[in-house]
């Protein structure tokens, strides 16, 4: 099989050794192989509004990274830094606190679970 590569090699490209085209031929499959398993360069990043336990009237998106939860964003790109611990969410009829996106807590402390 390599015999039959590198007589090819020799055959299409006058003056490529045949390191050089198998070389090439190596990142020509690493690109295909990236681009049909669908590899990508940075993390796929949702924001959700009243998303899981965000809402109410300032912490209104839920951010999720990669399919996880992050937290709680004000803004619907979710460029600010969500909060660890939402106060005035929907959670606890609206008197409570979001923690991560997820779990709802009655004092902003997220202490004690609802």
């Amino acid at each position: 099989m390599f015999e039959r590569i590198g007589r090819l090699a020799e055959k299409t490209a006058d003056g490529l050794s045949r390191r050089s085209f198998l070389t090439r031929m190596g990142l020509g499959a690493l690109a295909v192989a990236t681009f049909v398993t669908g590899a990508r360069a940075g993390p796929t990043i949702q924001c959700v509004l009243n998303g899981g336990c965000c809402g109410g009237s300032v912490w209104k998106y839920q951010k999720i990274v990669d399919g996880v939860s992050r937290g709680c964003c004000r803004k619907a790109r979710c460029t600010d830094i969500p909060a660890a611990c939402a106060a005035y969410t929907t959670c606890c009829n609206g008197g409570g606190a979001c923690l991560g996106g997820h779990t709802c807590y009655k004092d902003t402390g997220c202490n004690n679970p609802c």
